[in-house]
């Protein structure tokens, strides 16, 4: 029996909600749909939300949760969209992730997330969306996130990321959006980046990246295709339009 009685397909937006998650959410196993953004919620995330594997949009962010990200929710699948920006998450990002080969968004934003960003992520094929920010992250930006032929925007700024902007980043056609300000990236632009036609963004100010902004990419700025955002005292920027 499903404990909250909740329509076999489609559980909107629970809101009002105190406490803690309850596990026995998980017989809700027809569920695609779960919602519990801006709940003050408490305590840790049931590994048994693992078992809603038909699930295509989990949110609880703008939380208080005090909790780990489960080992268990790899057995998610078809999850297209995990929204957790702002939910009280502590610890690592796991590696089980790999797994959850239905991700177009994940949302990890404004978290206590320690440890590295996972390669594994490079296996996320769908993933068009990765929001990292303003977590406790180390290390570099794997250069398996060029693997991901569809991304289209990475926010990992105000982290204590480290090494250099890896030069895979130039594969991703539709890269759109990258923003990686007030982290402790070093070394030169890569010049593949040069090769993202469809950049808008890109936000590197108060990083230790040097070298030239590619005269391709600053020809995008002169058509006012794109906005960057970098140090011109390190980085030779691109001539005022």
């Amino acid at each position: 029996m499903c404990f909250y009685r909740l329509h076999s397909s489609l559980c909107h937006s629970i809101v009002s909600l105190t406490g803690r998650i309850p596990k026995e959410i998980s017989n809700c196993r027809e569920l695609q749909f779960l919602n519990f953004w801006e709940n003050p919620l408490r305590g840790g995330l049931p590994p048994e939300l693992g078992t809603l594997t038909k699930l295509t949009y989990l949110g609880f962010g703008k939380s208080q949760l005090d909790s780990t990200l489960p080992t268990e929710f790899a057995q998610l699948t078809n999850l297209q969209t995990l929204l957790a920006t702002s939910a009280g998450l502590k610890g690592t990002i796991p590696t089980e992730i790999a797994n959850m080969r239905g991700l177009t968004s994940m949302s990890l934003g404004v978290n206590h997330l320690t440890g590295t960003i996972p390669s594994e992520i490079g296996a996320l094929s769908n993933l068009e969306e990765l929001r990292l920010f303003d977590n406790k992250l180390v290390g570099p930006i794997p250069s398996e996130i060029g693997n991901i032929s569809n991304f289209y925007l990475l926010e990992a700024h105000q982290n204590r990321l480290t090494s250099t902007i890896p030069s895979e980043i130039g594969r991703p056609e539709y890269l759109a959006s990258i923003r990686l300000f007030n982290t402790l990236l070093s070394g030169s632009l890569p010049v593949e980046i040069s090769k993202l036609s469809y950049l808008q963004v890109l936000e590197i100010s108060n990083t230790d990246i040097t070298g030239n902004i590619p005269d391709d990419t600053c020809e995008l700025v002169a058509l006012k295709q794109l906005k960057i955002s970098a140090d011109c005292s390190k980085v030779k920027c691109c001539p005022p339009p």
